[in-house]
């Protein structure tokens, strides 16, 4: 059987993080370049380093938000909470946080709260078409159609389809 072979970028990170093993930006990318191969040994890798890149930058949130996107993806939705949780506490208006805390808090059918994390990710980023798409589903979910409508609408117009 023929090893699968890494995803671009992946030596260029590894030799990177041997000269630089506590960069915070170097782990963040190697963690991103680890994730489109999607084998579960480079998911445990990627959540490793994840986690290194948040403690070597405690005032980022982007690895954070990012690790909670990965716990959403696997079903884990109260470790995702935590993470998120902490990537807002170190910045509250973290566009993906917000966004990813949203769809944490649609998964166990807390649509209200979801609202809210979703109207604040589009208020950090408006052309954020993820949280308005996702801002869409969870109005539609409150019985607010004319919202749904308005954040439908404005997901189409940034490309959406």
């Amino acid at each position: 059987m023929a090893e699968q072979e890494q995803p671009r970028g992946v030596d260029y990170y590894r030799r990177a993080l041997e000269k630089s093993p506590n960069s915070a930006p170097i782990q963040y990318n190697l963690a991103l370049a680890l994730l489109t191969a999607d084998s579960p040994k480079d998911r445990n890798e990627a959540r490793t380093l994840l986690r290194a890149a948040a403690d070597a930058a405690p005032e980022d949130a982007d690895a954070l938000s990012e690790l909670g996107r990965i716990y959403i993806s696997e079903g884990k939705t109260s470790a995702a909470v935590q993470v998120l949780d902490e990537a807002l506490s170190r910045n509250p208006t973290h566009p993906a946080a917000l966004n990813n805390r949203g769809v944490a808090a649609f998964l166990k059918a807390r649509y209200p709260q979801a609202v809210s994390f979703f109207r604040r990710a589009v208020e950090a980023d408006s052309g954020l078409a993820d949280g308005w798409f996702n801002l869409a589903d969870a109005l539609m979910e409150t019985g607010d159609e004319a919202g749904f409508k308005k954040a439908r609408k404005r997901w189409e117009d940034l490309g959406g389809r």
